[in-house]
């Protein structure tokens, strides 16, 4: 049983009702456990042909399987965040600032605070208010663990699955572009900077010395900028001396000017589930979203009914709407809110204030997470 190690930032942290249903569930496989072998040894003990030593049999079961159980839902969560019931339901219990399991140590320190509390009516009902209005949903034996509860995350491929989290996840950083030299005086072109190391050839960009001047053999005429002689006489140019480089006019091609691109009007929006089954389009006329949506409460718009098999979602639970080119989204007093992770983190929405979104952004109604796309 494995479970991915994943970043807290940014996560949908799961609602109450969906706490609730794992703790049901772990609740119902410890009694199937532990007593189900039990109570068939004892029901046997009422036949008259029943052996004395079911009884003790049934016992000991019972405190076996106790012990076992209890160890293996402790393993499960202290190294996957994962117990039987938190699996079926998926969810997680992870450090609040790695996204990592938090061990043995750290799920004994929360059991023990959660099962005191549960010990009084009274502080279990206060815990569950602060949990509701609590950013990340951390009840008493949360923070004293310093874990959260997650939800499976919005966005697909948004994380690592092979337990190294945030730190596996690399982005690709563009090529270098190659350097380039100053142009060439040969030419009048920029060209790509010489390769390092010793070399035989000279750089691009500078002018080899000439050469020696060999010893001549015959007379050659003085050309302009070399010592003066009499009129008719020929001479030998000195040693060293050189023609002078006549300037080079600059070759340079400009880059041509971008073209300027016309700005994109985003007419309509698509909110795409997370794991891809449904598609709601927004367009010209609002949605009111819900398990079962009244549209009057909202005129003008159309009611959109949302598959949501934990019940997380209100009846009439959220409207969205397109408003200029920028999809809005209003909490329509629901009981698990509307809350929009974005760039800059994750927030909830409060009632009755429609609130501008972008695409990227992950927007979950109770559990229900939809991606928002635009559409040109």
């Amino acid at each position: 049983m494995s479970a991915p190690t994943l970043p807290t930032d940014g996560l949908l942290h799961a609602s109450l009702g969906r706490r609730l249903a794992a703790n049901l569930v772990d609740a119902v496989a410890t009694t199937a456990v532990v007593y189900g072998v039990p109570l068939v040894l004892l029901l046997l003990t009422l036949a008259a042909s029943a052996p004395a030593w079911i009884v003790l049999a049934a016992s000991l079961w019972m405190l076996v399987a106790s012990v076992v159980w209890s160890l293996v839902q402790w393993r499960w969560l202290a190294t996957t965040g994962q117990s039987f019931g938190k699996r079926r339901l998926g969810v997680w219990v992870l450090d609040a600032s790695t996204g990592a399991p938090v061990g043995w140590a750290r799920i004994f320190v929360r059991n023990l605070v959660l099962g005191i509390a549960s010990m009084f009516l009274l502080p279990v009902v206060v815990m569950a208010l602060a949990m509701q209005g609590d950013p990340r949903r951390q009840g008493w034996h949360d923070k004293a663990a310093a874990t959260v509860v997650v939800a499976r995350p919005p966005a697909p491929a948004s994380y690592s699955n092979d337990g190294a989290g945030a730190a596996a996840r690399t982005t690709e950083q563009p090529a270098p572009a190659p350097a380039v030299a100053p142009p060439s005086l040969a030419t009048g072109y920029a060209t790509a900077a010489p390769p390092t190391g010793p070399t035989s050839e000279a750089p691009v960009g500078t002018v080899a010395p000439a050469p020696p001047t060999p010893e001549p053999r015959q007379q050659v005429q003085v050309s302009s900028g070399a010592p003066a002689a009499p009129a008719g006489m020929l001479v030998s140019p000195p040693p060293g001396w050189e023609p002078p480089l006549a300037p080079l006019a600059d070759h340079t091609v400009a880059a041509p000017a971008p073209s300027p691109t016309a700005p994109v009007t985003v007419t309509a929006y698509v909110l795409r589930s997370s794991d891809g089954s449904t598609s709601l389009e927004v367009r010209s006329a609002p949605l009111v979203l819900g398990r079962a949506p009244d549209a009057s409460a909202v005129p003008g718009s159309v009611a959109q009914v949302v598959d949501d098999p934990t019940r997380s979602m209100s009846k009439t639970h959220a409207r969205v709407e397109v408003r200029g080119d920028q999809l809005h989204v209003e909490d329509l007093d629901s009981t698990n809110g509307v809350w929009v992770r974005a760039a800059d983190g994750e927030r909830r929405l409060a009632t009755r204030t429609p609130t501008g979104v972008h695409p990227g952004d992950v927007v979950a109604f109770g559990d229900c997470s939809f991606v928002v796309e635009a559409l040109a």
